[in-house]
C-alpha cells in the first residue's frame, strides 16, 4: 500500500492549517530571510522554531500539525532553497520561493520540488508570513 498520497496530503493540511510562516527574528532580517528560516526548520524536523515563524495567531494549531507530521516520518531533507522577493511596500512584501524536498517513512522515500509564495506583514519590526493559501 502506498502512504505517500495520504503522507503528502497530510502534510498538505498541516500547513494549510498553520497558513502562514513568520518571522521570530529581531531587527534586520528581510521577508526572504523568513521564508528560508521557516523551510530550513521544517527540514530539521523543528516543530516550534517553524511555528515561531509564523504569526502569532497561527502557531499553535501550526505546530501541533506539524509535530504530527514529523511523527509519522522517519526523515525529511529539505535542498536547494531559492527565494526571490517579488514586493516590498511599506509593512507588506511577497516572496516567491522554491526547493526540494525528500521525505522517508515506512521504509520508502518520496521526492518532490516545492514552489510557493508568501505574502508576509511587518509586526513590531519583524517579517510574518501571513498567508492562507501557503503550501497549498
Amino acid at each position: 500500500m502506498r502512504f505517500w498520497p495520504s503522507l503528502l496530503a497530510v502534510l498538505a493540511v498541516v500547513l494549510l492549517a498553520g497558513g502562514s510562516l513568520a518571522a521570530c527574528g529581531g531587527e534586520g532580517p528581510g521577508p526572504e530571510d523568513t521564508v528560508r528560516g521557516a523551510v530550513k526548520a521544517m527540514g530539521d524536523r523543528d516543530g516550534e522554531k517553524m511555528a515561531s515563524y509564523f504569526v502569532e495567531d497561527m502557531r499553535a494549531e501550526l505546530e501541533e500539525g506539524m509535530e504530527f507530521f514529523f511523527a509519522m516520518i522517519d526523515e525529511i531533507k529539505i535542498s536547494n532553497i531559492e527565494t526571490r522577493l517579488v514586493s516590498e511596500s511599506g509593512d507588506s512584501a511577497v516572496v516567491e520561493m522554491e526547493f526540494d524536498f525528500e521525505i522517508t517513512a515506512f521504509d520508502e522515500t518520496e521526492t518532490e520540488h516545492m514552489e510557493d509564495t508568501a505574502e508576509l506583514v511587518k509586526v513590531d519590526g519583524k517579517w510574518l508570513i501571513h498567508d492562507e493559501t501557503f503550501f497549498e
